[in-house]
Order: structure tokens, then C-alpha cells, then sequence
């Protein structure tokens, strides 16, 4: 037994050391430098596989979001590269703006405090089936608190803001979505979801969009109008002098905001 032990034992260690995959050691300096969160907001599953991706060459090295410009400054550093710092970012918007006090509702709902189970039932309460539910499944998903719930509406934190994406998902009325924001730039959005003509819009929500197209004839098409809904075109906002301060003056709902 004992010789057949020291055999097993020596087939292990000539394995050992003829399939033992070498690793950068760069890889455990990186993966301390990260955050550590393991959110899953730089396409990998963990802080580990984005350290070795990142080694390898197949991640950048501002690929942690969270860590922002200071952890990609010392990933930078490690992996003997420059970094350039970035003048813009995505920021996550909500296509809706009622609040408590805005809300206009049709039922009174009493269900569990979620968004996702209030959509299911009658609507939430909610005359407009498109706005906002005001329950926060947005803000108890975000990774670093850059949700904030402010009198039954989600207030997101430009500054903390990583663009992870978990609260597109987890809004079951798809109304948050990722807009490039630069301080160098002014970007606006439309806060409305609602693709309803513009008198029904009227009847369930006060501050939503009529699509009455003031918005695209003062930005020259910058501002879209498709089904019944106003969408802008930043791209479009380039090559053009757009007036922002006089169509957010102009939109008879005030439902044009600004990302600030």
C-alpha cells in the first residue's frame, strides 16, 4: 500500500508539473486593484475573470466601471500602459417623470411594494400604463446606491452613476435607458413612455408627451417623432446649433429634461 501510494504520488507530481498552467502574476495585482464587487457591469461574471481578461489583452484596462478612472489610472500602471481619461460616460435616464404628487391613479394598490408585482396587478393602480410605478425596484438594484427614491419617483446621482445597466432591466415597464453624458456637452431626453395619441396621453398623465411636434420644428429634426412619441437624436445635435433652452421652454407638458 505504502508503494503503491508513493507511485500515485509521483504520477501526480510529474502531472503536476507537465499540465501546470502558468499565470501572470499581473493578474493578482490587478484583481486587488479592482473593486471587488463582482457586479458583473464589465461583462464578466467575476472581478477574477476581468483581472485575467484584462491581462491577456481581451478587456481594457477602464474595463471596472465602478472603480471609475482612479482604479483603470493603477490597472494602467501595472500593466506598464497609459491611460487617458474620459470625457463622458453613459448615464441611465428615466423616460418618466410623475411623482406622488403627479401620479394619477386609477386604483388604489395595496400588494407587495414592487414594481414587478404591481405591473402584473391592474396596473399598479395606475391610470398611465406606461409611467413609472414609484415602488424602487430600480433603486434596490443599483450596485452603488446611485438611485435615490424621492417622493415616489427614482432620482439618479450623475456623479455615482456607473451605467451597469441593472436598473434597465429590473424596470418591468422598460422606461430607464443609457445616455451618453458628457459635462463638456448638454444632453436632454424626452421623459415620457407613453405611445398613446396625445389626447389619451392628456387623460392619464398631465406631464407626459402629446407628440405635437414643437420639439422638431425648432431643432430641425433633431427631436423624432415615431408612434405617437418624441425622441432625440443627439447624434443628429452634432452637426447642429440647437436652441435647448428655448425647447424645453416650449414643450407644452414640460416633458423635455435635461441630464445634469
Amino acid at each position: 500500500m505504502v508503494a503503491l501510494g508513493l507511485f500515485f504520488a509521483l504520477i501526480l507530481f510529474i502531472a503536476d508539473k507537465k499540465l501546470r498552467i502558468s499565470e501572470d502574476p499581473k493578474a493578482e495585482k490587478v484583481d486587488k486593484a479592482l473593486v471587488g464587487l463582482n457586479c458583473g457591469a464589465c461583462g464578466y461574471p467575476s472581478c477574477r475573470i476581468a483581472a485575467e481578461a484584462i491581462v491577456k489583452g481581451e478587456a481594457a484596462v477602464d474595463s471596472c466601471i465602478v472603480g471609475g478612472e482612479g482604479v483603470a489610472t493603477i490597472i494602467a500602471g501595472i500593466m506598464g500602459k497609459d491611460f487617458s481619461k474620459k470625457t463622458h460616460k453613459n448615464i441611465a435616464v428615466v423616460h418618466c417623470s410623475v411623482d406622488s404628487a403627479t401620479r394619477q391613479i386609477s386604483a388604489s394598490y395595496s400588494g407587495i411594494k414592487s414594481c414587478v408585482a404591481a405591473n402584473l396587478l391592474m396596473q399598479g393602480g395606475m391610470a398611465c400604463k406606461y409611467g413609472c410605478l414609484g415602488l424602487g425596484d430600480c433603486a434596490k438594484v443599483c450596485p452603488v446606491d446611485a438611485i435615490i427614491m424621492k417622493n415616489g419617483a427614482p432620482v439618479i446621482d450623475v456623479e455615482k452613476c456607473i451605467s451597469c445597466g441593472a436598473c434597465v432591466k429590473a424596470c418591468p415597464r422598460n422606461i430607464i435607458s443609457l445616455r451618453r453624458y458628457s459635462v463638456e456637452e448638454r444632453t436632454v431626453y424626452v421623459a415620457c413612455n407613453n405611445i398613446e395619441p396625445g389626447k389619451q396621453v392628456r387623460s392619464v398623465c398631465k406631464i407626459g408627451c402629446i407628440a405635437c411636434g414643437i420639439c422638431q420644428k425648432l431643432s430641425e429634426g433633431v427631436f423624432e417623432i415615431n408612434n405617437n412619441l418624441s425622441r432625440v437624436n443627439m447624434q443628429k445635435a452634432k452637426d447642429k446649433k440647437v436652441d435647448w433652452d428655448t425647447i424645453i421652454q416650449k414643450c407644452p407638458t414640460k416633458c423635455i429634461l435635461e441630464i445634469k
